[in-house]
């Protein structure tokens, strides 16, 4: 059975003088954790492959290893985090990210997690690969389970667009696409769109690596395959 729920937009960001925001959510209920995995990402025939694809295979450190494609390899921005048997944990604390090179500046970014009850983890997008500049989609616990989409800049973070009411129930699939102006965020069956500004898209537009991210202890578990599309 399809069912729909309305968007509630929790904020507004006004750049450069400009709302925005925009936000849209839609379920439909009940999907199985095996059939949102399966479905996440291109799959019909003929559709591109990934630029990046990584199972997380073996043990040891995520930082310095390769995926299985992509140009790689994964650097640790802070934090630790571990591979093991296709899942990445991190050690816990505040603000944890690793990234690694794309090769694209249109990127479709998904991976798999899991998590606790109280709990904020998400994926990066066009990241840059010297400082704390990237876009983040983030599944967080607060407000009977919530998305957001912040821009990091410098360190500093800005809350874009914020979805809430989207449940916590875990595991579940987490995408962010970025494609010009346009981003968009699917956490499950919900998604919640925005519109760069001007000066944001000139700020991201060039930059192509693209990550994970988590904050807090205990904390998420990402579980593979971690993929980019450039699409």
């Amino acid at each position: 059975m399809v069912t729909s729920r309305a968007a509630r937009l929790a904020g507004l960001c006004v750049l450069t003088g400009v709302p925005v925001l925009a936000a849209h959510a839609t379920g439909t209920g009940g999907l199985a954790a095996a059939e949102l995995f399966a479905t996440a990402g291109p799959t019909t025939a003929g559709a591109p492959a990934p630029v990046v694809s990584h199972a997380f295979g073996g043990t040891g450190t995520l930082g310095g290893s390769f995926p299985d494609v992509g140009p790689g390899p994964w650097t640790i921005r802070s934090g630790t985090f571990t591979r093991s048997g296709g899942t990445v944990t991190n050690g816990g604390g505040t603000n944890r990210w690793a990234t690694l090179p794309t090769g694209t500046t249109v990127q479709r970014v998904r991976v798999g997690i899991s998590f606790p009850a109280t709990h904020s983890i998400g994926v990066v997008a066009k990241a840059s690969p010297t400082d704390a500049t990237y876009l983040r989609a983030v599944k967080n616990s607060s407000s009977g389970g919530r998305i957001l989409l912040q821009r990091v800049i410098g360190g500093g973070v800005t809350t874009l667009a914020t979805l809430t009411g989207v449940g916590n129930t875990s595991p579940g699939i987490l995408t962010m696409v970025v494609n010009g102006p346009n981003v968009t965020v699917h956490w499950n069956t919900f998604t919640l769109t925005h519109t760069l500004s001007v000066a944001d898209q000139t700020t991201f537009g060039p930059l192509t690596h693209a990550g994970l991210w988590v904050s807090g202890t205990p904390a998420g578990t990402f579980v593979a395959p971690f993929r980019v599309w450039a699409s």
